[in-house]
């Protein structure tokens, strides 16, 4: 899908796609940034897409979403502070 096309998600999916997007894109590490993309579509986008099935998705839902990719991030930048990767 299209971040640029809601296609049948929706909207708001659409946007979370944007972000995440740009969230990836600002993180320096290429391991990091592979296992956020991961993150990101075998979990995040899987998850919201189950639940627009069902209902639109609401601004909390999507909002939830991005913190989780945000904290996710923050995760693995604290981890490589401290000398340590998430294999570990």
């Amino acid at each position: 899908m299209s971040s640029a096309t809601p296609g049948i998600f929706g909207h708001r999916t659409s946007r979370v796609v944007v972000r995440t997007t740009e969230r990836l894109a600002g993180t320096e590490d290429p391991e990091h940034r592979q296992l956020l993309r991961h993150f990101v579509t075998w979990h995040q986008m899987r998850r919201l897409r189950a639940k627009a099935e069902k209902a639109p998705l609401g601004r909390s839902r999507t909002n939830h979403t991005k913190q989780e990719v945000t904290q996710a991030g923050a995760f693995l930048a604290w981890l490589a502070g401290q000398g340590r990767a998430i294999a570990q």
